[in-house]
């Protein structure tokens, strides 16, 4: 599954613009995919290196806390020390509309490998007037989950054992954005799985940079 980690962060870039361009999303700039011939692809200093790409945020660490829980004596994990990258497309001119895509690894709730991928849509509202609180993004993004899951004795309450639990589920969350480098994601996590899961409230940081900066320091 790290092998797959690995790679998706890799391909993702040319993948969610390729499905942008599918779509139609004009603003987003693919139509280099579109107007190459023979020439251009051997001439790769052609072709944009963002790809389209606006701004790519590195995520890390990952703190959480649980609710209550149906599990007796269960020490949750809270502290996740992860680490994940988001790319973001602007959809509009002035930069309010987004498409957001990345990938997440950290350890879950119960100690085990989680890993993420997520794509979905950013709605950004810029907030200068509010000190020290530059924009604030909601965000609903529709993410597959590749985790574990706590079996619990209903005799007894107490955890068993842990299995593999893989998901889709769509998670909003709000992102606030301290300066344009720096953010923090909060996301509410609802009750899965009969309470097996408990209602979760999480936090982690970013550091976001304009992808065309990242670039220019490779040239």
């Amino acid at each position: 599954m790290k092998n797959v980690f690995l790679k998706a962060v890799s391909v993702m870039a040319v993948s969610f613009s390729t499905n942008v361009a599918a779509f139609g999303l004009s603003a987003v700039d693919t139509s280099f995919l579109n107007n190459m011939d023979n020439q251009d692809v051997q001439e790769i200093e052609d072709i944009p290196t963002t790809l389209g790409i606006n701004q790519i945020a590195f995520k890390f660490g990952g703190w959480s806390h649980h609710s209550d829980a149906i599990v007796q004596n269960y020490d949750f994990n809270e502290s996740h020390n992860g680490f994940g990258i988001e790319l973001n497309w602007e959809l509009s001119d002035n930069g309010n509309h987004l498409m957001t895509g990345g990938v997440w690894y950290m350890e879950d709730s119960h100690y085990e490998d989680q890993y993420n991928f997520g794509l979905g849509y950013t709605y950004r509202m810029k907030t200068d007037w509010i000190p020290f609180i530059h924009a604030v993004d909601a965000n609903i993004i529709v993410t597959y989950n590749d985790r574990s899951k706590l079996i619990i004795s209903r005799e007894t309450r107490e955890a068993v054992r842990t299995e593999d639990w893989s998901f889709v589920v769509p998670l909003p969350s709000l992102t606030v954005h301290v300066t344009e480098n720096l953010h923090a994601d909060f996301v509410y996590i609802p009750e899965m799985d009969d309470g097996m899961l408990p209602e979760t409230f999480f936090v982690r940081g970013g550091v976001a940079f304009d992808m065309e900066d990242v670039v220019s320091l490779f040239d």
